[in-house]
């Protein structure tokens, strides 16, 4: 969207923008030709050359929280695996790197400008940038726990601040958003986790709509039988997958073909 907008100077050349164009004193790399090469489009396509480095991100930097700016700074001091364009090689550094060149551009905080462009678009009222700002959310914010041996209990986990990484992993949001389900018209898809008895179905096969009713009996079949549930218990899925007719009658509808 930044892009396409034409509403930046600065992003004229689209993803072939090299980022030392717009945060020249702060993108400094190992190798001076990277530095002045490496593209929007290589960042974010981990085709830059710079490893994970996950240890070398630093969560407080001269007594003060880290932020996007203080992480790009540190890439001065990571060397480079191998040449740019040469290898795919992820580094959630470039995320947060081309997230500092969003700010610089835009002169906005990357949590502002994901709301404005897409969460309130989108609706996603419970989707937020910042740790606080999801802790006094009204909707309650589900904890990680630990057991503690000595205790003989469950400890909650203290909430990670991961507002420095940024665009690389700063987000809190929900399963409701982040559920996805259904199918195209190349293929379907079924995932089913079960944590609690540690087991989990996933179907794939080709063609949408067939293949999900399809994927619909079996699963639900392999997990009623993992359950040990009765047959005279068991969920009418073939009703539900709909195929004693329905099915067909949409099939048709698609395909231009009526009965």
């Amino acid at each position: 969207h930044l892009i396409d907008s034409g509403k930046y100077p600065a992003l004229a050349n689209g993803w072939s923008t090299t980022i030392s164009s717009i945060i020249h004193d702060d993108f400094v790399l190992q190798d001076s030709w990277a530095t002045e090469h490496i593209t929007l489009d290589g960042a974010i396509s981990h085709r830059t050359g710079m490893a994970a480095h996950d240890k070398a991100y630093a969560g407080v930097v001269e007594g003060k929280e880290a932020k996007p700016k203080d992480i790009v700074r540190n890439l001065r001091n990571l060397p480079l695996t191998t040449e740019p364009r040469v290898k795919y090689s992820y580094t959630n550094a470039m995320y947060t790197t081309v997230s500092h060149v969003i700010e610089t551009v835009t002169g906005k905080w990357l949590g502002d400008v994901m709301k404005e462009l897409i969460w309130a678009p989108l609706g996603m009222n419970s989707t937020f940038f910042d740790l606080q700002d999801a802790i006094h959310a009204p909707n309650q914010l589900a904890s990680g726990y630990y057991w503690d041996k000595k205790e003989g209990s469950y400890r909650e986990v203290p909430f990670m601040n991961v507002t420095q990484l940024s665009g690389s992993g700063a987000v809190f949001s929900n399963v409701s958003i982040m559920l996805s389900g259904g199918g195209v018209y190349a293929y379907g898809a079924q995932v089913y986790w079960l944590p609690d008895i540690r087991y989990g179905v996933v179907a794939f096969a080709n063609t949408a709509l067939t293949s999900n009713a399809v994927e619909d009996i079996m699963v639900w079949k392999l997990i009623q039988d993992r359950l040990e549930i009765p047959e005279n218990e068991r969920f009418d899925v073939e009703t539900l997958a709909c195929l004693d007719g329905t099915l067909d009658a949409v099939l048709a509808a698609m395909s231009g073909h009526t009965s």
